[in-house]
């Protein structure tokens, strides 16, 4: 399967041949002194998706690739039920589960067009 930054890529171009328009987000922490420190809201917030974006009728679209593990962290999981809460979409995107997610993503997009 497809390195983590490779599927990221895959599902981008994939998501704009659906007419859903994604990009990366920064979920990186930021260098401060001695290290890394998480920014908490600054750029993405915590537990935000690695993808962001809209699907053709504009409704809010995340995806969350996963490298190895398919849990999402405490964090992940509120954000994902603030996405819903706010009726938008939020996946997870595993190496193990890359097909099924790309079939799942095509029949949103085709679901929700203008």
């Amino acid at each position: 399967f497809p390195s983590h930054d490779k599927r990221q890529k895959a599902v981008i171009l994939y998501a704009s041949k659906l007419g859903c328009f994604l990009w990366r987000n920064n979920t990186m922490g930021v260098w401060r002194g001695s290290g890394y420190q998480n920014t908490g809201g600054i750029l993405g917030g915590l537990g935000s998706p690695d993808l962001i974006g809209v699907l053709p009728n504009g409704k809010f679209v995340g995806v969350e690739v996963k490298n190895g593990s398919d849990k999402l962290s405490v964090e992940q999981i509120a954000f994902h039920d603030k996405i819903f809460q706010h009726n938008g979409y939020a996946f997870v995107c595993t190496s193990k589960h890359f097909q099924e997610f790309l079939d799942t993503l095509r029949q949103v997009c085709e679901a929700n067009r203008n």
